[in-house]
């Protein structure tokens, strides 16, 4: 569910004027939209507001929309806020992409420089971006290295009783979507 097909993201990809890194699609298409250690989303561009009614990157559990639209915001904010954010913001080159949310209000962006799949994270935990942490890994190493806490990412927003690398880590959509959807 939510999960596209690579040809979908060929379509998206032409339309943003991006290239996704790939381990980001395969996660998309193998998970589809779901949450990660009950506390984060990947961003989906397959997703919907309601089944058969498709609102692109729209996550059902914060009630917003992320991608492109998120993207709008930050340049809002940077019209009113000159200088607010330390990068560009997509769709300028190497601008902030947003690929994920958290319970907390927090955002995982790529800076959409060079080689997709070489991307770096950078994490704003719902802070100023001066308090924002870089993270110079790729996705499929920064997902690995989050879900076994090798990584600082997330580590005192996470609960307590989360066991690492335990089968729970990924609940897809259909089995935390709330019932009046």
């Amino acid at each position: 569910m939510f999960a596209g097909t690579l040809k979908a993201f060929r379509e998206v990809e032409q339309s943003l004027g991006l290239v996704f890194p790939d381990t980001y699609k395969r996660a998309v298409k193998a998970y589809g939209l779901g949450l990660w250690q009950d506390f984060w989303c990947i961003t989906s561009p397959f997703s919907e507001n309601a089944p058969n009614h498709p609102l692109p990157w729209y996550i059902p559990r914060y009630g917003i929309t992320s991608g492109p639209d998120h993207c709008t915001r930050l340049r809002e904010v940077e019209k009113d806020f000159p200088g607010e954010y330390p990068w560009p913001i997509y769709p300028a080159p190497g601008g902030l992409f947003p690929w994920a949310l958290t319970d907390s209000g927090g955002v995982l962006y790529w800076l959409t420089a060079g080689d997709p799949d070489g991307w770096p994270t950078i994490y704003d935990p719902h802070d100023r971006p001066e308090n924002w942490e870089r993270y110079d890994l790729p996705f499929a190493e920064l997902l690995f290295k989050t879900l076994t806490r090798e990584c600082e990412l997330f580590r005192g927003e996470l609960r307590e009783d989360f066991e690492d690398g335990c089968s729970d880590a990924f609940r897809p959509w259909a089995r935390w979507r709330p019932e009046s959807m």
